[in-house]
């Protein structure tokens, strides 16, 4: 009896230190550890230096912040009303990237190294989150930690840092989460996880709003399959009801919590930005909007692109490398999300009849791809009729991440069947594998043997419009496909293989999931690596402090004015060539007004002339002088007052004298240039603006002097009164602010002109009373202003801003509330 007690308690004291001898690999941290090391391994170069990475749309202010307190860093939290930038657009209905969960990071450094530890925690986000799906979905951890390798490490995903798109990756990696709150809620319908839905739906519109409208369609198509899937399954009615509900108003609270970064910036673009149609805002008509939304869609070729990436081809800008020979005007990313998810995909998709996961991450693919392809299938065309936000929508091939992610779940679902089939499984899922393995690889080996031969016979099946330039670019790519064609084979290759052995059960599933990881990384590193760059910033002067000569003398002229670069707003990005805090004439800018931008698509045929003459040496017909006199009426109605020429280039023209020259720049003085405020003594009624900018353009008439509006002032204009003798004071002029305050004295009536941009979130008031605001000179505001001396004040206010801000702090108070909820019950819990 006392050795049977004894051997009790040997095994009641053996069962944890069993537990404790689980591999490292079983634990329940390991995962998240594991991703987190995985990313911080992938920009290696970035954690202990103080280099930083590279991206285009990051900017050339590579000390950003450096300067700055915490707390003054903190300040900018708040949002500017009106941002000056070509004309001046309402910042106030721009996209909020401080509201981002990690913004608080650049609290403690620069922006730039903010924005790298972004990249970091972004593709851990990412990476986990797959896992986390997975193991929702009933898929094994073994096959979760390799689907979530696959997924975080694809170029779909990481070939965004070369151009800085560091918030359409943050929606990325937050889709995942919403697919497992959604599975969680479909499932169990509880508070929380329709707060966990409705937080990472917020999440992504503070990211990146544009993409969040593909998350939400893949989301949208998740639930309608799972809600048919709960009627055919269970024919619960009440069920379906309160699942659809759940789904409802979890949306509908995700777009409250992010409302203050999407309702603004949706109403502006469809109505008053550049992307806005009809002639009001100097937009586009219908079928020019159809033709924008279909803009830098998929086509093709890069559907083949997602066995061999380099098949279609791609930029490397910064190794000065084009390889890209699609329909595209460039390329500088990838939709590529790995051979080896291709193949596992496609080994379980003959199961979608019996498997309800398998069809529906194989009907999201489909869906999502056709989409993607915008003019070449009809699915793009009846969405962007049918589907709210569709037609204010650009560069749809974004939307990739959604066809990505169901690849990468389509294949930890083969994966899994690969680890845990029975004998009879495990001989069908063997002929598959050959029949798919084989096919990837053998395809990849055509194309690295006779790299000409396949390209030549897809032009001639489906690209028989190519461009001669785009041939040209073909050519020389030759070797560099076949080069990627023979990595692809030997990658399917290899996994056909391991995953053969498995099936054999001839290797360990550890054994085959590290391989296929190893695999997997070396795969998708060799595009990932182009767009990842690093720059030291120490080599980089402070972009505040470049030609502090010219911007000392610019800043000292006492008149608001902007200056026009020459040949082309773009030399100003260069290292060496900022002039911090100048405002310019052109540029760009995803929120510009539509008429300012129609205004500017009037200044581009010179821009490129000029380019091509001074920047690619090329010969244009037309001279300096005669280029600038074609855009002088409206260089002097944009306020011009300088050009800007970097040396050694140089003008010799009677109508621009030199006024100042520096180490880098000359500055030419435009002596023709409107004022920034001015006081107009006679109106002309022209309610076409595109006539009216024709007028404009060709100087048919003095703006200064007549001033062209689109409606009756609520004034008569007498032309009573010397307009030399006009007066105006500028009392206050706070743009972030939106407030302009002037003083005006005319001995007439007149109409007041402001050159910032007519938009409709401001209001004027004349000596306390509410006035009507003018539309000017097609893109100005203005006011009529009766004669004598007084007060004008030009208020901004946005009520959409106002209404969405307060919707976002109220469903914030909401989820807070039920979280509080759920932390008393576990509470609870715990202690019973």
């Amino acid at each position: 009896m006392a050795k049977k007690n004894k051997r009790v308690a040997h095994e009641a004291v053996s069962a944890p230190a069993a537990q404790a001898t689980f591999p490292l690999w079983r634990r329940r941290f390991f995962p998240a550890v594991f991703f987190l090391l995985l990313s911080l391994i992938y920009f290696y170069e970035f954690p202990l230096s103080d280099q930083i990475i590279y991206g285009t749309d990051v900017g050339t202010d590579y000390h950003e912040g450096a300067n700055l307190s915490v707390w003054e860093k903190i300040q900018t939290v708040s949002q500017p009303m009106w941002n000056p930038k070509m004309g001046g657009f309402p910042q106030s209905e721009e996209i909020r990237p401080q509201y981002f969960p990690t913004y608080p990071i650049y609290f403690f450094t620069v922006f730039q190294r903010y924005i790298g530890w972004r990249y970091i925690l972004t593709m851990f986000f990412a990476g986990l989150g797959m896992y986390t799906y997975l193991r929702q979905v009933n898929i094994g951890h073994r096959a979760a930690l390799w689907a979530g390798v696959a997924f975080m490490s694809a170029p779909t995903f990481l070939a965004f840092p070369m151009a800085g798109q560091y918030a359409k990756m943050g929606v990325i990696a937050v889709f995942p989460w919403m697919c497992l709150f959604l599975e969680r809620g479909m499932e169990r319908g509880r508070l929380i996880h329709l707060a966990g839905l409705g937080g990472m739906i917020g999440l992504g519109v503070y990211s990146h709003p544009p993409i969040m409208f593909y998350a939400l369609l893949g989301l949208g198509v998740y639930f309608l399959f799972k809600a048919y899937q709960i009627y055919r399954e269970k024919a619960d009615v009440k069920r379906l009801a309160q699942r659809s509900g759940f789904f409802v108003f979890s949306v509908v609270l995700g777009l409250a919590l992010g409302a203050e970064g999407a309702f603004p910036l949706f109403f502006y673009t469809r109505t008053e930005s550049k992307r806005a149609t009809g002639e009001e805002a100097g937009g586009k008509t219908a079928e020019q909007q159809l033709a924008y939304a279909q803009s830098w869609s998929l086509h093709p070729e890069e559907v083949a692109s997602l066995v061999v990436p380099e098949f279609g081809g791609y930029d490397a800008p910064l190794e000065g490398r084009s390889n890209y020979w699609g329909r595209n005007p460039f390329k500088i990313n990838s939709e590529y999300f790995g051979v080896l998810a291709v193949l596992l995909a496609l080994m379980v998709l003959p199961e979608f009849r019996r498997r309800p996961q398998v069809a529906m991450w194989a009907g999201i693919f489909a869906l999502a791809l056709s989409y993607m392809l915008g003019q070449h299938t009809p699915i793009h065309w009846l969405a962007y009729h049918l589907l709210p936000g569709a037609k204010v929508q650009r560069t749809i091939a974004m939307g990739s991440f959604v066809f990505a992610f169901a690849g990468c779940v389509l294949a930890g679902l083969g994966l899994h069947r690969v680890l845990e089939a029975d004998e009879e499984e495990r001989a069908i899922l063997r002929r598959r594998l050959l029949i798919v393995g084989g096919a990837l690889t053998g395809f990849a080996l055509l194309l690295a043997l006779f790299p000409k031969a396949m390209t030549g016979g897809w032009i001639a099946a489906l690209y028989s419009d190519i461009t001669p330039k785009q041939q040209q670019i073909l050519a020389a790519s030759y070797n560099w496909i076949a080069k990627g064609g023979l990595y692809v084979a030997l990658v399917a290759g290899a996994g056909t293989v391991l995953l053969y052995l498995r099936l054999q059960q001839k290797i360990a599933a550890t054994a085959l999931i590290a391989g296929l990881c190893l695999l997997t990384l070396f795969d998708t590193w060799r595009v990932d690596k182009v767009y990842l760059h690093y720059i030291d910033p120490d080599h980089y002067t402070d972009i505040r402090e470049e030609n502090p000569r010219a911007v000392e003398f610019l800043k000292g002229d006492p008149e608001h004015f902007r200056i026009f670069p020459l040949p082309s707003f773009k030399i100003l990005d260069q290292p060496g060539y900022h002039l911090y805090g100048v405002p310019i004439i052109t540029g760009f800018h995803d929120l510009t007004i539509g008429r300012y931008d129609r205004i500017l698509q009037e200044l581009e045929p010179v821009v490129q002339m000029l380019s091509a003459k001074y920047l690619q040496g090329a010969e244009v017909p037309y001279g300096d002088k005669e280029l600038l006199a074609a855009i002088q009426p409206l260089l002097n109605l944009l306020n011009g007052k300088y050009l800007a020429v970097p040396k050694p280039l140089e003008l010799a023209l009677a109508d621009y004298p030199l006024r100042f020259e520096s180490e880098r720049f000359r500055l030419y003085e435009n002596t023709q240039v409107l004022p920034w405020f001015y006081l107009a003594p006679e109106a002309e009624i022209v309610k076409d603006g595109e006539q009216a900018l024709e007028r404009l353009r060709s100087g048919q008439v003095d703006p200064q002097r007549v001033v062209l509006l689109e409606e009756e002032p609520s004034l008569v204009l007498d032309g009573a009164g010397d307009p030399s003798r006009d007066r105006i004071e500028q009392l206050t002029y706070d743009l972030p602010a939106g407030l302009i305050r002037l003083r005006t004295h005319s001995d007439g009536p007149r109409i007041l002109v402001v050159s910032e941009n007519y938009h409709t979130n401001w209001s004027i008031f004349v000596d306390g009373e509410q006035a009507q605001m003018l539309r000017a000179n097609y893109v100005w505001k203005a006011v009529a202003v009766p004669a004598g001396e007084h007060e004008i004040e030009f208020r901004y206010f946005s009520s959409t801003l106002a209404w969405s801000r307060a919707a976002t702090f109220l469903s914030l108070l909401f989820v807070l509330g039920i979280v509080g909820r759920e932390l008393r019950r576990r509470s609870v819990a715990t202690a019973a």
